[in-house]
């Protein structure tokens, strides 16, 4: 065993069948993804979440929702102009879900039928990071940012500029009200000088790379950073470093049993119930110069900083990625592995390490996912779908959404309705008396709700303007 979304463009969502289901729903595609099936014997109950990334462009990216066996049960696509390479789509508390797009640098929620119904980036004008959103049952958000601060290279190593845009982290809880509670900059703490692998004598410097938060404890929180070949635990109230962990770091505290290998580029570290921490371990330096990647999963003994791996899982064939990529146990012992850029992309095992489930996007060269996710969960059914890729009610519809500030709406109806656009502050920006359909240009980038009242009807939805 080894350890082991003037004349306005319409955009299609792509939808040609709907069926329906008690308790979940199921949209065919006939553009979607093309999913190989390589293996598929005994996987766990669940859905998948995942992202498609597609780095060829001759495919609108999409949002997937996968059941056990692979087959594409939800796919999700936007508008073109909103289109991009997604990440981190995710099941979040209080049944929503949520994604990044970086094209507009904002985490949006989806409400229970994939409509956005919120955004969120970063405070205080920093600039919001793809990896990672985290949701607490308070409604408090923890995220990633970037800053860039221009440092005198010279003076840490030879031959650096004096004057290098150098990028750090910044991590942020944020409040229900979007405040910024905690704020945590990396420039302060962890010397740019413990970057490895990339060359600190260029002009810009992407010293760290965090890819991941997790929170350990009401106090705590572990980042993975990716350029550290390291996890660092810090205190989410006061700042200070609790601890440094990389047997392949340049500030390791480690004692690292049973792995003579460490971690290295590393992404979404995980504690289990039991204590223990999973990570997916990229691999892209291995002192034996045999490359690969591996999913990883190590006994923490924090008193006596010692770090005893227990288990992982290297493919059969050997296979490396260079970026992405996650781990994920589920409740009945499997391991949900992402192999981020890399192929297959999805592997499950068991606890024997036996291959229960394993699927690649075609072509298998230019499409990956950044990370996969397996929740045992109850989707809600679609009531109806538009081609205009609206959810629930076809009485009032919204088209596109999201969009650039020019948007058709549309309801089912002859009579007259008066039509009121609010913006998150609750003030009245548009107005007007409509019937069947009316366009509206020029709204300006925001997060609206517009009401529909009529004799008999009232609709009220949620729109963004990017």
């Amino acid at each position: 065993m080894q350890m082991s979304g003037k004349p306005l463009k319409f955009y299609k969502t792509l939808i040609l069948v709907v069926w329906f289901f008690p308790g979940f729903f199921y949209v065919g595609s006939a553009q979607s993804p093309v999913i190989n099936i390589l293996s598929n014997t005994t996987p766990a109950e669940g859905y998948i979440f995942l992202a498609s990334l597609h780095f060829n462009n001759a495919h609108p990216n999409d949002l997937l929702i996968l059941d056990k066996n692979g087959t594409i049960v939800v796919d999700k696509v936007f508008p073109g102009t909103f289109d991009s390479n997604y990440a981190d789509f995710k099941p979040q508390t209080r049944n929503r879900f949520s994604f990044f797009n970086p094209k507009t640098k904002c985490f949006y929620l989806l409400d229970r039928f994939l409509n956005i119904s919120d955004s969120i980036v970063a405070g205080n004008g920093f600039s919001t990071d793809s990896h990672e959103l985290l949701i607490t049952n308070d409604e408090h958000y923890f995220l990633i940012a970037s800053e860039t601060r221009t440092i005198n290279m010279s003076l840490l190593v030879a031959g650096g500029k004096v004057n290098a845009s150098v990028k750090g982290t910044v991590v942020q809880e944020l409040d229900s009200a979007r405040n910024v509670l905690f704020e945590w900059k990396s420039l302060d703490y962890l010397p740019v000088t413990d970057c490895k692998g990339q060359n600190l004598t260029a002009l810009s410097i992407d010293y760290i790379h965090t890819n991941s938060l997790f929170l350990d404890s009401d106090s705590t929180l572990i980042m993975s950073n990716r350029h550290l070949n390291e996890l660092t635990k810090i205190n989410r109230k006061t700042g200070v470093i609790i601890w440094r962990m990389g047997k392949n770091a340049n500030a390791n505290q480690f004692t690292f049993v049973n792995d003579s290998l460490g971690f290295s580029y590393q992404h979404h570290a995980r504690l289990l119930p039991n204590g223990n921490l999973t990570l997916f371990d990229n691999g892209n330096f291995r002192a034996n110069g045999i490359k690969y990647s591996r999913a990883c999963e190590y006994k923490m003994d924090e008193a006596t900083k010692t770090a005893t791996l227990v288990w992982y899982y290297r493919n059969t064939p050997d296979n490396i990625s260079r970026a992405m990529g996650s781990v994920q146990r589920l409740a009945n012992g499997n391991t949900l592995i992402d192999w981020g850029v890399s192929y297959p992309n999805v592997t499950e095992v068991d606890a024997n390490n036996t291959k229960v489930f394993e699927m690649s996007f075609q072509p298998s060269t230019t499409m990956y996912s950044y990370r996969a996710v397996k929740v045992e969960m109850q989707l809600d059914v679609f009531t109806g779908i538009s081609q205009n890729g609206m959810s629930g009610d076809r009485s009032l519809a919204i088209y596109p959404n999201p969009n650039r500030g020019e948007f058709t709406l549309r309801i089912g109806s002859s009579e007259p309705a008066q039509v009121a656009i609010y913006n998150m502050l609750g003030e009245l920006v548009s107005s007007k008396e409509m019937r069947t359909e009316e366009s509206f240009y020029d709204l300006p980038k925001g997060i609206y709700t517009v009401v529909v009242t009529g004799a008999e009807f009232h609709f009220q939805k949620k729109m963004v303007v990017y």
